[in-house]
């Protein structure tokens, strides 16, 4: 017997079609375990009348959403199976393709599977129609952890969802329903930690080279939602995919650490997109970004050069970069410490450039010069330094850190035009401030290396004019 689950909240526009894909199923011989999670709308409705029709499903209800101290036959389900039963699931808003059943089941049959896994469709929740798919061109039987290890960036999004497979019950019970680990991802991506345990005592997994189960693409979705420890998930399943690794093929080659690399690059952008995009407070969101960006893994995902392309590396720094210093501006000035960590978690050097005080002020008036300087985009910065200088006419506003910023880019980048400019505004500055001992030092020094310049002259004049 084939068991199917399905939870479903607040889905009176999709439910429907999920449960007619599943009755309608070639393959009928299975049992259809369908609990309204408490839902507000009239989920609940739809699923007691297909549950009048159809003695194949068997409907549970909830008035809590996640409640499972009830129904916990439901909940506990694949405690329940015997040996020869198979599990499945389908996600409320999405559905399985007639012949998903029947051909999976051969498909598993004839190959000796533990778990078998086909492609899926990607239908615009918007509009109905099918905008994409992932999907193998052949079918991949594996059985040993030489294979799994060639094959596993080949099946590796098979393996992030529970949707679109089927399990024999030794391996479903592998699961975890409830009781979660401390370490288990409960916020995002407690799917794939869970195809993870399965993985880790099926003996021989199928990736079926069809794609039979329909996505529903919305932004409605949890994917898009901020949800509270967001940021530690996809760490963690980082450091699964590697356990999961070496104990199938006893180590994590190059390839596979490089591609989990990437895998986590491209997870750190949509974790980037939903928490900036989030009604989280400003303080919260500086808290974050310090988690994600001074992460080890992190660190090591920017280094790693085969992971993703360099362009996308850049333009997710530039998101980064330019978001937080949004966010920096809306901010408690207490919290524009950890602001200068993340930033100098992206260049070692930019705790020395800008300090941690001052970047408040830049905030207000250069904050350019801060987006340029932690990108190591030290051209951009001075001429962004230089155009501001120019146009001031006020030295006494301007504090002295983006004098000094000035003279320690143009010294890395050996702009001795552009190191004399600012060592003038030094100058200048010194002498606005009534710092007089300063100016006189430096004076004389570049008096000495420029005894000509015409400026240097006046500023020595002026200096002399004090005096008297």
């Amino acid at each position: 017997m084939i068991y199917i689950r399905t939870y479903a909240y607040n889905a009176e526009k999709v439910i429907e079609n999920a449960i007619k894909s599943i009755l309608n199923q070639t393959y009928g011989e299975f049992r259809y375990y369908l609990l309204d999670n408490g839902s507000t709308d009239g989920t609940r409705d739809i699923i007691r009348k297909y549950a009048e029709q159809d003695a194949r499903i068997v409907p549970f209800y909830a008035d809590k959403n996640f409640d499972q101290s009830v129904n916990k036959e439901f909940w506990n389900m694949i405690d329940y199976l015997q040996e020869d039963d198979l599990f499945c699931i389908l996600d409320g808003d999405d559905a399985y393709e007639p012949t998903f059943l029947e051909e999976m089941y051969v498909f598993l049959e004839e190959n000796k599977l533990d778990m078998a896994v086909c492609g899926s469709k990607f239908v615009d929740a918007t509009s109905g129609k099918v905008i994409g798919e992932k999907v193998l061109t052949d079918s991949i039987v594996i059985w040993d952890g030489q294979q799994f290890g060639w094959f596993f960036p080949v099946i590796h999004w098979n393996l992030r969802q529970s949707w679109g497979k089927l399990f024999t019950a030794r391996v479903a019970k592998a699961r975890y329903e409830r009781n979660f680990p401390e370490w288990f991802p409960r916020a995002y991506g407690g799917d794939t930690a869970n195809i993870y345990e399965c993985v880790k005592v099926a003996e021989r997994i199928g990736v079926y080279g069809k794609a039979l189960h329909l996505y529903t693409v919305s932004l409605d979705s949890v994917s898009h939602r901020w949800i509270e420890g967001r940021e530690k998930c996809d760490f963690i399943l980082f450091e699964k995919a590697k356990e999961l690794l070496e104990m199938k093929c006893g180590f994590v080659s190059d390839d596979n650490l490089s591609f989990l690399y990437g895998v986590q690059f491209y997870a750190l952008r949509d974790t980037l997109n939903v928490l900036f995009g989030s009604s989280l407070p400003a303080e919260r969101k500086i808290g974050i970004a310090k988690y994600l960006f001074c992460n080890t893994i992190t660190k090591q995902v920017f280094k790693e050069s085969g992971c993703a392309e360099e362009e996308s590396k850049k333009e997710l720094l530039h998101f980064f970069v330019s978001h937080l210093l949004n966010v920096a501006k809306e901010a408690d000035e207490a919290y524009l410490i950890e602001v200068a960590e993340c930033l100098t978690a992206l260049n070692a050097g930019f705790k020395e450039m800008i300090l941690s005080e001052d970047l408040k002020w830049y905030l207000n008036h250069m904050a350019e010069v801060v987006r340029h300087v932690a990108l190591g985009e030290y051209e951009r910065a001075i001429n962004n330094l230089m155009g501001y200088f120019i146009n001031e006419t006020e030295n006494k506003k301007v504090p002295k850190s983006p004098v000094v910023l000035g003279q320690m880019l143009t010294a890395l980048r050996n702009d001795e035009r552009n190191y004399v400019f600012f060592s003038k505004r030094l100058i200048m500055w010194y002498i606005e401030h009534e710092d007089i001992d300063s100016a006189k030092r430096e004076l004389a020094e570049w008096m000495q290396l420029l005894p000509e310049d015409g400026e240097l002259l006046m500023m020595q004049k002026k200096m002399e004019n004090r005096n008297d």
